[in-house]
């Protein structure tokens, strides 16, 4: 697949996940409510960039033991759901997003479902160095958080 700007695209399982994707986003029709930024939200994201990223590690686990809702409780307080999606290897904005979309060789899709999920009310995003891919960006989101 050829991106506008970005050359081309390769995947494992081809055209279908770009297909998959574009259906998913055209069934929302504006379901999607407003997100707001947090900066604890952010914090949290930004710990595990510094944390795994040096290591070069790609996990949700960070190289201290740490899961998404223990860093997201060292600065703040959320409540409701909590979620993380992590992009590696891409470093413009709307590359991160569509290879979150697209979720190429990701059987259950799982990083598109929660970035679209509905639920969401706060969200924290931190992008930086990785020890293998070169960058990384963890998107941290709650329903509640403060």
């Amino acid at each position: 697949m050829e991106i506008p700007g970005h050359g081309n695209l390769v995947t494992k399982e081809g055209i279908r996940p770009l297909e998959e994707a574009i259906a998913a986003l055209e069934s929302i029709h504006g379901a999607i409510g407003r997100v707001a930024l947090s900066e604890g939200l952010a914090r949290a994201a930004y710990d595990h960039v510094i944390d795994t990223g040096r290591h070069g590690l790609t996990s949700h686990t960070g190289a201290d033991g740490s899961e998404p809702a223990t860093r997201m409780s060292r600065h703040g307080v959320w409540s409701g759901a909590a979620g993380e999606v992590i992009s590696y290897g891409t470093r413009e904005a709307d590359a991160v997003i569509n290879q979150l979309l697209i979720d190429d060789g990701v059987a259950n899709r799982g990083h598109r479902k929660s970035l679209l999920n509905s639920s969401w009310r706060y969200a924290g995003i931190a992008c930086g160095f990785h020890g293998r891919y070169g960058t990384m960006c963890v998107f941290d989101f709650a329903v509640n958080y403060q």
